[in-house]
């Protein structure tokens, strides 16, 4: 039986597919609504924007989860193999539907918008292109999202990184780097000193200086179950790109090497990290879904039938869980 063919392939079979998860995404939360509280929307942790209903803040969510899932799916990451495939979309779907802690709308969210259009900026970096407004778009839009999630400002080397291993070392591109951040840091000053709130915002961001690990792996609920399910199946489908990754081109190789930066980055700050996994979430299926996708986009494969075919089981079997153990 070859499983990987309708969901590679087959355009009707992912249209009822996805819309089959998008009915299961909200079961959980018709099942357990009292569990979401008003939403506020903060600028620089106290400075407060708007407040948000719970239910308006699940529907703003999963159009935000669908619409991020597509951009990056159908306009930035499929262009990186040359396999047409409609599996990358399905996967962040159906990860979505299961990761409940990427359901509820917040300041994390908002960040992760601007985080995910500032990976796309740089996946347009070219050894040969002329960088200098890619660079300086995506080093901005990281720093945005820090205004609202402060933990997005530690995601500021994986960038620096990805400069490296997308453009190489390029003395013009370190300086760019430099002068965008002190504008950064000047126009966050001024931002503090118009409106009076210096203190707020050395608060807010002095706060990273407390930064402290907090191994939380002793507390085993159904999310983390399915966090590690994720990071043992991605490991699984790295071992096997990386026994085939002489098919892909230099630039792509270079690409997916940006990627599994940025996962193994974010894996391990989930790990070590007590709130992370909520707040990172949301970025972390597309990526997640992506290098999943290098070993499933092979459906010919009876091995790849059979991974996908546990992979499957597995997060049936954890779905069915959370509705005993919902615990966000």
């Amino acid at each position: 039986m070859n499983l990987l063919y309708p969901f590679n392939r087959s355009l009707f079979f992912t249209l009822f597919f996805n819309s089959v998860l998008a009915v299961l995404w909200w079961l959980p939360w018709v099942f357990n609504a009292g569990q979401v509280q008003n939403i506020d929307i903060t600028l620089f942790g106290t400075l407060q924007i708007l407040e948000i209903k719970p239910f308006a803040a699940l529907l703003i969510q999963f159009f935000i989860g669908v619409l991020m899932f597509f951009i990056t799916s159908s306009i930035s990451f499929s262009k990186q193999i040359s396999t047409t495939s409609y599996l990358q979309f399905t996967l962040m779907i159906l990860l979505g539907v299961l990761w409940v802690k990427s359901h509820i709308f917040g300041n994390q969210s908002i960040a992760a918008v601007f985080f995910i259009f500032s990976i796309i900026e740089l996946l347009k970096l070219n050894f040969f292109s002329r960088n200098t407004l890619k660079i300086f778009n995506s080093l901005i839009l990281i720093i945005t999202a820090s205004f609202f999630q402060i933990d997005f400002i530690f995601l500021i080397p994986l960038f620096i990184a990805g400069i490296f291993i997308l453009e190489g070392l390029k003395i013009k591109s370190m300086v760019l780097v430099i002068f965008t951040l002190i504008i950064a840091v000047l126009t966050i000053l001024g931002y503090a000193y118009v409106f009076d709130s210096v203190d707020v915002i050395k608060n807010y961001y002095f706060q990273v200086l407390n930064f402290r690990f907090f191994i939380n792996w002793h507390i085993i609920d159904i999310q983390h179950i399915i966090f590690y399910i994720l990071i043992i199946f991605t490991i699984i489908s790295l071992y096997l790109y990386f026994r085939q990754k002489n098919n892909f081109k230099l630039q792509t190789k270079k690409i997916i090497s940006f990627l599994i930066v940025i996962w193994l980055y974010l894996t391990f700050y989930m790990l070590f990290t007590e709130t992370a996994c909520k707040i990172f979430a949301l970025v972390y299926l597309p990526v997640t879904s992506f290098l999943l996708m290098l070993n499933f986009v092979n459906y010919k494969s009876k091995t790849n039938n059979i991974i996908f075919l546990i992979f499957l089981f597995l997060l049936t079997l954890t779905y069915i869980l959370q509705f005993f153990i919902f615990n966000i």
